[in-house]
């Protein structure tokens, strides 16, 4: 059964992995809470997951590998959400644009 102690320090390699992962060029409009947020609960189900699965102490080595690559992977899963958010509504936008233009209006108005 995984202690307090064991569950902060999974968050705190979530944690720490989302600060890394600021540094990616594709994230820095991203949100710092939801890197966070992102991060820790990627930490804590890996974690959970290699507890779970594998039957290993929580406070072995691989557990924490565990909660590094859950909080990567959610990180990654994240960010792929949010481009593909931001492309889509570029492209809502994008097409507005086009509307406006074809019949005649100013796209200064904005």
């Amino acid at each position: 059964m995984p202690t307090t102690t064991d569950v902060l320090g999974w968050i705190l390699v979530g944690a720490a992995a989302s600060l890394a992962a600021m540094a990616w060029p594709f994230t820095r409009r991203a949100r710092f809470a939801t890197n966070l947020l992102l991060g820790g609960i990627g930490a804590l189900v890996g974690a959970l997951v290699a507890v779970a699965l594998w039957r290993l102490p929580p406070r072995s080595g691989v557990c924490l590998g565990a909660a590094a690559a859950g909080s990567l992977t959610s990180l990654l899963l994240g960010h792929l959400v949010w481009i593909a958010m931001a492309r889509r509504i570029a492209r809502a936008h994008h097409d507005g644009d086009q509307f406006r233009h074809s019949r005649g209006g100013s796209v200064r108005g904005r």
